[in-house]
Order: structure tokens, then C-alpha cells, then sequence
């Protein structure tokens, strides 16, 4: 590290500091230097530093200002087989609110220093920078990301930047910060809620029992608090017979009805679930999941599922809905892993034809200790039953799949009870892949399989499937998918898109960011925005030097392209920063 100082007193110092792959060189400038902050709010704990991290500490920039955002830390044995068995992993996390960019500081306690830091998505290309052992990164709302330190796989910190929490609505069910059991009724701390309620779960709140649904209507669960199961232990509840095993679903609603259905789940953070954690809701948005540790410890089924984040030790995600549903089924911009089970289910046993609606899973990233991501499971007594009308499009899965293939697509005897009938019938139509990229391996092949003549999958395409770094096409899938006589109608295909890679140093935002496919001949804008404190200091197109402006277009476009973003940013007289 190098510093000059300047006639008017500011001070250029150069360091080797990390982009969003860990290397680059940015220069310092200790300077005011001018930009609108973003809006930033930090929650407080449930105090007496209960369910408090003792290994790492976050701090979130308002210009010249860090605050600290409060650091929880929830630990319980691991059962799963693929993940960290016999030993007690701690999953770390905080959640502040902020309208923009804004820059975020890490730090393990105990002055321990962190030498290297992996982020995921990969897709989202975090800036970083690792500085006398404090990591820096610059997040924007609705960042969801999962940082490993130091290669501690047993100890994640998970980071959201969520929306300006919601005001509170007047005759809202209030649960502010502390510690508090939900419910003392009869000592169950099952909490049966009412038509047209709304619990609010408050920054520091730390609520411990789960809400029962079932049989309302227009019930709304929100705000920045955590329900916590950590009450009840999976060992004692996965046992029971299954209904009673439902009544520990963190959120449950009806199956087989819309009612239930109606509700909305906002921005919580759901930790421990010893069960399902949420059933039949209309819409869970910006929620959060953190439940590895046990099985049947399944994610979202919901109508909708938008901006939300799941860790947990069953399928994470459900495009299946019963019969009760009504309304198309979406899962968009979410991040989510699993340590069991395959990540997405799309079906079991399959539906009659009048159930007519569509599945859209787009924008997915995964990182996942489980054997797979795609599944779709016909076992059913008739064969007019199945699936029909999904689509998959922009998902990206990091890293490489240890234990087991990228989809399972078949005809398959459903081995955890009824109705398992052998063999298993039922046809499914109209399945779509596009834009997905597993970036490492598979350790199993894909299956695509039927069952006979009449039990088939039909019309099932993939358009830029990439597996590893190849593209799947017609000629080579044998490598890649095991596809049997029993299917009809599969294609192969490649957009005519172009990849734009933007990317930025730490002190901003650039929209879009990461690889960003783009129609051949189309124009694309791009956005710059700097963090509080900060200011573009340069973008780079293709190479070029752009200067500090802050936004770009690409026109007509007819190749691939870069752009890149650095900032200058003003310290606080105590505090490194860059660029």
C-alpha cells in the first residue's frame, strides 16, 4: 500500500484489492466525496445478545457512518447424511433494510482475521475486497447471499439487504423485539390465526412457536422478525403420523381449498423448523429459510414465490399445488439450497386434466448439498393423470452437484408411501428449459424416462442447457441425460442472444449485473449506481475507458461485451476504503 498526499489535502493511497473474482488493483481517495446515500435501517436484537453470533460482526455504511446490524447465530446437530453429519453447524445471518447500494464490512470477533471469502450467487458478482482482515462488499436491496470465510463451510453468514420494512397496520397482531413464546393457550404455542389478521413479526423480535392458517382467509404474516420452531426438536416430531406431524408446520394453510391459500407471508425469517415450514399460502415474498439440520424439513409451497431465500434439509421449493389451486404458480428471483432431496419438486403422483395450470420457475440461483435439482415424479393408478405446462428459465446452479444428477424427469415409484401403485402411470406434457447452466458436474446422469406407450413425457425442449461448460445438444445429451424410448417430442435449441458481463468494483451497483443475455440486434441500457459516500469514478466497455458517467447503452448489439464499474469513496477519518 502506497499514499501521496494531494495539494488540496486528500490523499491517493493504491491497494491490491478484489473485484467480484478477488483480484484488481483500485485506487483509495481519501476525500468527501458527493453522492445520495441510500436509506438504511439496522434492527435491533432480542436483546441481552440472545441467539447472538460470537464469530462474526457486520457493520453497514450510511456514508460516513458504520452501524452495526445485529449478528444471530442458530446451531443444532446435523442428521443429513451429505452434510456435516454427527457435527453441530452454525448458521449465521443478520437483515437490515436499505432503498440502494450500500457497502457492508465483516469481521470476525475475537480479532481473528479473515483471509478469504467465497459469495454466492456467483450469478449476482459481488464486488469484494479483503482489507487488514475485514472483508468488504457493496449489496443492493433484495441481495440474498451466502458467504463462507475463511473456507468454514460448517459456519455460513448469511447477509439480506431487504425493502424498507412496512409500517405497522393499525389492529396488526405486534410482536416487537425479545424473546417471546407465541402463544401461552393450553401451553402448545400453536397460534391459530383469524380471518383477515395480520401478525407483524418487528426487527428483534424472535418469536418461537408457528401459525396455524387453515380455515381463513386473507391472513397477512410480515415484517424483519424471525419465527423461530427451536421449541420442538424433528427428532420427536418427525415420528408422529402425518397429521399430526402438520400441526408443526411452522405455516400452515388448507390444501384442498383456496382459502388457506390467501394468505401472505412477507420478509420474515423462518429458523428450525422441526417440520414443513411453509404449506399452502398464496404468497411468501422476501422470506427467508434456514432449516438444514433435519429432513422433512421442507421449503415453499406457495401459489407464488418471489425474492426469497431457502437453506433447508428437504425439497426447498414445490411447483405442485392441489387441487384447490387456482391461480398459475411462479417462483422468481429466489436463492435457495438444500441438503436433501432434490431442490425443486415439481410433482409425485400427478393431476387429472382439469387441473390447467401453468408453472413458471424463473431467475433461480441454487447452491445445494442435495442430489439434484429437477424433479418430477409420475406414480399415479391412471394414465390421463401427470403434469403439464412448466417452464424453467435463467437458473443457475453453482458449483457441482456431489450427490447425484442436475433432473430426475420420470416415471417413478414414489417410495415414501401411498398412493405408490408399480407400475407407476401417467403422462406429462410441455416441459421447457431455458438458460440453465450447471456451472460444475453431475455425479449421476439426468433421467428422462416414461414408463411405457402410453405413461410418456412429450414435448420436453431445452434451448442453451449447459452442463460444466458444454452446451447440450442433440448430439451429445447420451453424455448428459438418459432419455428412453418412452418420451417424444424432445428438442434442442440456442437463443440468438448475445452475453453482455457487467460487473463492478466494490463502492456501487450496476442494472443489470452478472451475464446478461441480450437479443442479437437489441439495444441494452445499463445503470450506475454508487453506494452512500461514493462516486462512479470510471466505467470500462470492451476495454475502453468511458469515464465516470452513469449509465451506458449498448446499440444494435452483434457481439458479446463487457462493461465494468469502479467507484471513489469517501472514509471516515478512521475507516480503509477504495477505489
Amino acid at each position: 500500500m502506497t499514499g501521496t498526499p494531494l495539494a488540496s489535502g486528500r490523499s491517493n493511497i493504491v491497494i491490491s484489492a478484489a473485484n467480484s473474482s478477488g483480484t484488481g488493483t483500485a485506487t483509495l481517495v481519501l476525500s468527501i466525496l458527493p453522492s445520495t446515500p441510500a436509506q438504511v435501517v439496522v434492527y435491533p436484537g432480542p436483546g441481552t445478545n440472545a441467539y447472538r453470533s460470537s464469530l462474526y460482526t457486520v457493520q453497514v455504511s450510511k456514508g460516513t457512518v458504520w452501524t452495526s446490524s445485529y449478528v444471530y447465530a442458530y446451531s443444532r446437530s446435523s442428521v443429513q447424511p451429505d452434510w456435516h453429519n454427527g457435527a453441530s453447524p452454525t448458521m449465521h445471518f443478520t437483515t437490515f433494510s436499505t432503498t440502494g447500494p450500500v457497502n457492508i464490512q465483516v469481521s470476525k470477533t475475537n480479532n481473528g482475521a479473515i483471509t478469504s471469502v467465497s459469495i454466492n450467487p456467483l450469478s449476482k458478482s459481488i464486488p469484494y475486497v479483503i482489507i487488514n482482515g475485514q472483508a468488504i462488499l457493496t449489496l443492493s436491496q433484495n441481495d440474498k447471499i451466502w458467504l463462507t470465510i475463511n473456507g468454514d463451510d460448517t459456519n455460513p453468514l448469511f447477509i439480506f439487504a431487504d425493502p424498507p420494512k412496512p409500517a405497522v397496520p393499525s389492529g396488526a397482531t405486534y410482536f416487537g423485539p425479545g424473546v417471546t413464546n407465541i402463544s401461552t393457550s393450553a401451553n402448545t404455542n400453536h397460534y391459530q390465526a383469524k380471518n383477515n389478521e395480520v401478525i407483524y413479526l418487528d426487527g428483534g423480535a424472535w418469536v418461537r412457536g408457528n401459525i396455524n392458517i387453515i380455515g381463513t382467509t386473507n391472513v397477512t404474516i410480515m415484517g424483519p422478525g424471525v419465527l423461530s420452531g427451536d421449541l420442538w426438536k424433528s427428532e420427536n416430531i418427525n415420528p408422529l403420523s402425518f397429521n399430526q406431524f402438520l400441526a408443526y408446520c411452522m405455516i400452515e394453510g388448507d390444501s384442498s381449498s383456496p382459502n388457506g391459500s390467501s394468505c401472505t407471508v412477507q420478509g420474515i425469517t423462518i429458523v428450525d423448523s422441526p417440520g414443513y415450514n411453509i404449506r399452502y399460502v398464496n404468497t411468501a415474498s422476501g422470506v427467508k429459510l434456514i432449516s438444514p439440520w433435519y429432513y422433512s424439513t421442507d421449503g415453499f409451497y406457495a401459489m407464488h414465490t418471489d425474492e426469497c431465500f431457502a437453506f433447508v434439509g428437504d425439497n426447498a421449493l414445490f411447483t405442485l399445488w392441489y387441487l384447490g389451486g387456482s391461480e398459475n404458480v411462479t417462483i422468481t428471483h429466489t436463492f435457495a439450497g438444500c441438503d436433501n432431496n432434490l431442490l425443486i419438486c415439481g410433482g409425485y403422483w400427478g393431476f387429472p386434466t382439469n387441473i390447467a395450470w401453468s408453472v413458471l420457475v424463473d431467475s433461480l440461483d441454487v447452491k445445494t448439498y442435495g442430489p439434484g435439482v429437477f424433479q418430477v415424479w409420475v406414480d399415479n393408478t391412471n394414465s390421463t393423470y401427470g403434469f403439464r405446462n412448466h417452464t424453467y428459465q435463467n437458473v443457475h446452479v453453482d458449483g457441482s452437484l456431489a450427490n447425484g444428477p442436475l433432473m430426475e424427469l420420470e416415471n417413478y415409484v414414489y417410495p415414501w408411501g401411498s398412493p405408490n401403485p408399480n407400475p407407476p402411470l401417467g403422462s406429462c406434457y410441455n416441459f421447457s428449459f431455458k438458460n440453465v447452466t450447471l456451472q460444475g458436474t453431475q455425479t449421476q446422469i439426468s433421467q428422462l424416462c416414461g414408463n411405457d406407450a402410453t405413461d410418456e413425457f412429450h414435448n420436453v425442449t431445452f434451448q442453451d442447457l449447459q452442463i460444466n461448460g458444454t452446451l447440450v445438444t442433440a448430439t451429445n445429451v447420451s453424455t448428459y441425460i438418459n432419455i428412453n424410448s418412452y418420451v417424444t417430442g424432445v428438442g434442442f435449441s440456442t437463443a440468438s442472444n448475445k452475453t453482455i458481463s457487467a460487473s463492478t468494483y466494490v463502492g456501487g451497483f450496476i442494472s443489470p449485473r452478472g451475464s446478461v443475455p441480450v437479443g442479437t440486434g437489441t439495444n441494452q441500457t445499463f445503470v450506475i449506481t454508487p453506494a452512500a459516500g461514493c462516486m462512479v469514478s470510471n466505467v470500462v466497455v470492451d476495454g475502453v475507458s468511458k469515464g465516470a458517467i452513469t449509465s451506458y447503452t449498448f446499440t444494435n448489439i452483434a457481439a458479446n461485451h463487457t462493461i465494468t464499474a469502479s467507484f471513489s469513496i469517501a472514509p471516515t477519518p478512521t475507516s480503509i476504503f477504495i477505489w
